[in-house]
């Protein structure tokens, strides 16, 4: 399944504090409750990079397609998951502002 939400607060407003506690208690309750297991975040701030860093972009010169990092990113998640055949759950996060 793929879900999105975001929280959104002023800095020091506990955002990341509640997204650790949720964290701690699905790893807790993890083989206890079959709806919870632990989770591995992968996190990135999206404001850091360029669009085409981010999603990835054709070069008009060479007409070569880059991955952006968000694509190797959940690439990545995917194979951790497929590859240790494991329940975790994976978690792409990004962490920065968000522009209104």
């Amino acid at each position: 399944l793929r879900h999105g939400f975001m929280t959104v607060g002023p800095s020091g407003g506990g955002k990341s504090s509640a997204k650790e506690m949720l964290l701690n208690a699905m790893a807790k309750l993890d083989g206890v409750n079959d709806k919870y297991s632990k989770t591995r975040q992968w996190i990135m701030n999206p404001k850091a990079i360029t669009m085409g860093q981010l999603y990835g972009e054709f070069d008009e010169n060479t007409h070569e397609w880059t991955d952006g990092i968000l694509c190797v990113l959940y690439r990545s998640a995917m194979n951790e998951f497929a590859q240790n055949e494991s329940t975790d759950r994976q978690w792409l996060l990004f962490d920065g502002p968000v522009d209104a």
